[in-house]
């Protein structure tokens, strides 16, 4: 999966296979260039925010309990 963001924020919500919002999922958006990592959870409506990111390539990993670990590479942000 490759996803181009003229932004550099990134934001998003997390759902199932059904649609419904997983709140309380633990993420992980790395910097594959430089390995530096932030953390956040969904909120109770499945939304979450990586804001004031820097131009690059990152990758996300999504966990939880009872749901396979997800991960998304190549997630590339652009200035805008």
């Amino acid at each position: 999966m490759r996803e181009v963001l003229h932004a550099l924020d990134y934001a998003h919500r997390v759902v199932d296979a059904q649609g419904a919002v997983l709140p309380g999922v633990a993420l992980e958006l790395r910097n594959t260039d430089t390995g530096v990592a932030r953390t956040t959870v969904t909120e109770g409506d499945g939304q979450y925010r990586f804001p004031g990111l820097g131009p690059g390539t990152y990758a996300l990993k999504a966990e939880l309990q009872g749901f396979a670990t997800v991960d998304v590479d190549k997630i590339n942000l652009l200035k805008s």
